[in-house]
């Protein structure tokens, strides 16, 4: 037998690691200016206009610097949005082979109790 995680713990840990990655981001991403907040509402679009135009107003040499971090972290982030599908498909392929399991298990139970009660 197979040492093999369930769907679900994978799932858990893929999340928790997206979660760590969204934390690092917000840590290289320009603070909010003085007085204001971000909405945590606001959809990726509206986010993502705000944080263009907190980019668009830093010196050159940060400007730089928080895009080339930002363009990593969008690739962490496609990487860990497949990994997180690819997990979502296993946790769905367990789901079904349970599924499976279970219906089949109904049936011979079905089975067993129709052909005792012909024999009794």
């Amino acid at each position: 037998m197979t040492n093999k995680p369930d769907s679900a713990q994978i799932i858990s840990l893929s999340e928790r690691r997206f979660e760590r990655r969204i934390e690092e981001i917000r840590e290289i991403l320009p603070p909010a200016p003085p007085g204001e907040t971000v909405d945590p509402d606001l959809d990726a679009r509206q986010l993502a206009e705000i944080l263009a135009q907190q980019i668009a107003e830093l010196p050159d040499d940060q400007r730089r610097l928080v895009r080339r971090r930002v363009s990593v972290a969008i690739g962490d982030l496609e990487t860990l949005i497949e990994e997180l599908e690819g997990d979502l498909a296993a946790l769905a392929k367990d789901l079904r082979a349970l599924n499976n399991h279970d219906g089949a298990v109904r049936a011979y139970r079905q089975g067993s109790t129709a052909t005792h009660d012909l024999c009794s």
